[in-house]
């Protein structure tokens, strides 16, 4: 008996949904100072208590007078809560609008604090994630980054679910009205519920299966407020989440990315 529900669990959760959370724009985006920017980590840690997660920094956030260490004790709290942190460069340049050498010294600039935090736990290479996700306007530009990044020892981290949480988020703080607040929360959830709908048949049409999904949004008040509806949400689908490392192992995303272009679509 307990063989067989040994077998049923193994296939129960092969066959399970898999989706990992990367985050980008650490510490905050948006946030109007330091208190905002406390109060939205704090909440997003909270919420994502007990759940796999990934934050991409900015390190030109840490840099305001007389605030760095307290900035840095907010990145610190990720790595207390048991979560990854990532380089997404310092300033967010746009690969598109600066030369090869002015966007990698961007990533050497953007990796100081960030390495020396997931060191701590043991972490010696980085996952990386293009600002814009725009990974290079030339065959040229985005071989040579890629040669950058493998040569420092990143790990490229591809996204299969974006919903423009960004204009949301720019809407929710706009407004003082928590009826027009409750709206966006509403309708934001239903919006990616949508979004993962339309990517988990994307995936099945391109590769005859749905791979782990990797979803990207940004470290704002609006992901830390609807964080329990949106796991909700993807529990409801029959998706696990998972860490960034694991979803990766699935075999598709050792496929070359050869596209070139100046947009940031989808990895699928």
């Amino acid at each position: 008996m307990k063989r067989a529900l040994y077998f049923l669990c193994v296939t129960l959760c092969a066959q399970q949904k898999q989706i990992a959370i990367t985050i980008d724009d650490l510490p905050c985006v948006g946030c109007r100072d330091l208190a905002d920017a406390r109060a939205v980590t704090g909440k997003l840690l909270g919420n994502l208590k007990g759940t796999p997660a990934i934050g991409f920094v900015n390190e030109i956030q840490l840099q305001t007078q007389g605030e760095r260490d307290a900035r840095i004790a907010l990145l610190e709290q990720w790595i207390e809560a048991g979560k990854t942190l990532g380089n997404h460069t310092y300033s967010h340049p746009d690969a598109n609008k600066v030369s090869l050498d002015e966007y990698t010294d961007d990533i050497v600039r953007g990796e100081v604090v960030t390495k020396q935090l997931m060191a701590r736990r043991g972490v010696r290479n980085l996952y990386f994630r293009h600002p814009f996700t725009h990974t290079g306007p030339t065959r040229e530009y985005k071989e040579g980054l890629d040669r950058f990044l493998a040569s420092r020892g990143y790990t490229i981290a591809p996204f299969t679910v974006e919903n423009e949480d960004y204009a949301w988020a720019l809407v929710y703080r706009g407004t003082t009205d928590e009826a027009v607040r409750e709206r966006v929360r509403r309708e934001y959830i239903a919006h990616l519920d949508l979004v993962l709908a339309h990517m988990a048949k994307v995936s099945v049409e391109l590769l005859g299966r749905e791979i782990p999904q990797i979803l990207i949004i940004h470290a704002n008040s609006l992901n830390a407020d609807v964080m329990p509806q949106m796991l909700e949400m993807f529990r409801n689908r029959g998706y696990h989440v998972v860490s960034l490392e694991q979803a990766m192992t699935d075999k598709a995303y050792a496929a070359p990315d050869t596209w070139v272009g100046k947009f940031g679509p989808s990895w699928l």
